[in-house]
């Protein structure tokens, strides 16, 4: 005797494929997403990672204490942090090689696996990178008074929350393309 749960595989099923015109679709608001959030990264990272770079040699230039040049090494690499997320990002983005009217589905669930590990590794390349920094920043900040850690607790703190919404914001965006790519496998 059939279980309940079993009645289901006796049923009649036809599988409808996405046409080549959906994919190409699917795949153009892809890229234009992508596009969009790697423009927005590189023009926020390049003005930030220029403003840093500016305050890590002025401060270098007219460092007098220990603690000016720990924050101008902080400066500096953020700066450096800044330009391997974008450097990373400009790597690892964008379309996979191989025609989209050869392969189909197969290009565009390799570009969607593509982009999902990016996202979900974002803590490694985009805010691993950038942590040395600001650790330098605030130890150099402390330095200045070390009597008085409030400033450097609070801003330290409040970083932390930022990283960690950059991180659960990636993670959230990663989720969202592992639904894409099950509706894609359906």
């Amino acid at each position: 005797m059939k279980k309940l749960q079993d009645h289901w595989k006796d049923q009649e099923m036809t599988t409808i494929s996405p046409s080549l015109d959906d994919l190409r679709q699917r795949e153009a608001e892809l890229g234009l997403i992508t596009r969009r959030r790697n423009t927005r990264e590189y023009v926020a990272g390049g003005v930030a990672a220029a403003f840093l770079a500016v305050m890590g040699v002025l401060a270098f230039v007219r460092g007098e204490a220990p603690a000016d040049f720990v924050m101008a090494a902080g400066f500096l690499a953020l700066t450096v942090g800044l330009l391997l997320a974008g450097w990373h990002l400009f790597r690892s983005s964008g379309p996979v090689a191989g025609d989209l009217a050869v392969s189909g589905r197969a290009h565009l669930r390799a570009r969607l696996e593509r982009e999902h590990r990016l996202l979900a590794s974002a803590w490694l390349w985009y805010v691993g990178p950038m942590v040395p920094g600001f650790v330098l920043i605030y130890l150099g900040a402390w330095m200045i008074d070390p009597g008085k850690p409030l400033f450097v607790a609070i801003a330290g703190g409040l970083t932390l929350v930022l990283m960690a919404g950059v991180v659960l914001a990636n993670r959230h965006a990663a989720r969202n393309i592992e639904r894409e790519i099950r509706k894609l496998d359906e």
